[in-house]
């Protein structure tokens, strides 16, 4: 257990607790030995701790925020033509945004402890109630259970085709994600992707037959809800993101993943088919619909 801790004479010390008796504990602060400290001289008692779900729930509305008002903005100029409204970009912005920050928010809150005040002199019984649920030992086991990450890293390479499209193209392409561990069975955060070839078009004017080559972009946020069978873990996987395709408009996915360790040293393979529809384009240039395959790994901390 990481704690801080101030003395009645105005001394702080900062370590881990290595023991505890009934009216003492030993603190062991760095390379020096480990300090005796009596429980009554104990002014003020702080653990170091993280939290996934407040950190959440500040970057969900942070993002929402600054997500509706960046959107509105960029659309402010197009509802002058009628092609779209401020106040459905200001929706999707926040949705978009909140997603994007609750991932940012959620991972910030894991991976950077704050001190947390579990005991202050006057407060009667909380001090005996840290006796009463003392550090236990930790275990001895070599290897560390999937719960004990906090946050992961993942690329893959993956092919990208249009459906429901009178041209329909195929592209290479890839994705990044970075995603807060939350528990055992969900992940939440934010992803890339890119993709070759898609929303290409050949196009006839004046008789001549030209080729207009585009390409998919997306920026969004992830969340994964997975289970565990054996070595095997499944799960369902659903975004919402920003895609520059034809034209730039929101976007949702919906898929499923397979994550396979095959070697016990190394990162899993994990294999991933998603669908990507659009929520809202330009009427002159509707953008496909789009199905990615992926295979890629990724590491955890």
């Amino acid at each position: 257990m990481q704690v801080r801790i101030g003395l009645d004479g105005g001394q702080r010390h900062a370590g881990e607790v290595v023991r505890l008796l009934p009216d003492s504990l030993w603190l062991r602060t760095g390379s020096e030995p480990a300090l005796n400290l009596l429980l009554g001289d104990v002014q003020r008692l702080e653990v170091r701790k993280r939290s996934a779900e407040e950190g959440a729930v500040v970057g969900f509305g942070v993002g929402g925020l600054a997500g509706g008002i960046f959107l509105a903005v960029l659309c402010s100029e197009a509802e002058e033509s009628g092609e779209t409204s401020v106040g459905g970009c200001a929706s999707i912005g926040s949705l978009l945004g909140g997603l994007l920050g609750a991932g940012a928010g959620a991972l910030i809150g894991l991976l950077v402890p704050h001190w947390s005040t579990l005991y202050e002199k006057g407060d009667p019984g909380a001090l005996p109630l840290l006796l009463g649920e003392g550090p236990r030992p930790a275990p001895r086991e070599p290897e560390v259970s999937r719960q004990h990450f906090v946050g992961e890293v993942g690329a893959a390479l993956g092919l990208a085709q249009e459906r429901g499209s009178a041209q329909s193209n195929q592209g290479w392409g890839g994705r990044l994600h970075l995603l807060a561990l939350l528990g055992s069975h969900a992940a939440l955060g934010p992803e890339a992707a890119w993709y070759s070839t898609i929303g290409s078009r050949t196009e006839v004017s004046n008789g001549q037959t030209s080729r207009v080559s585009r390409s998919l972009f997306q920026l969004g946020g992830l969340l994964r809800l997975g289970t565990e069978f054996g070595p095997t873990r499944v799960s369902f996987l659903a975004g919402l993101a920003f895609y520059n395709n034809q034209s730039g408009h929101a976007g949702a996915s919906v898929g499923g993943e397979m994550e396979l360790p095959f070697w016990k040293d190394l990162p899993p393979l994990a294999l991933d088919v998603r669908y990507h529809v659009n929520l809202e384009g330009e009427p002159a240039h509707p953008d496909p619909n789009v199905l990615t395959l992926g295979i890629g790994s990724r590491l955890r901390w």
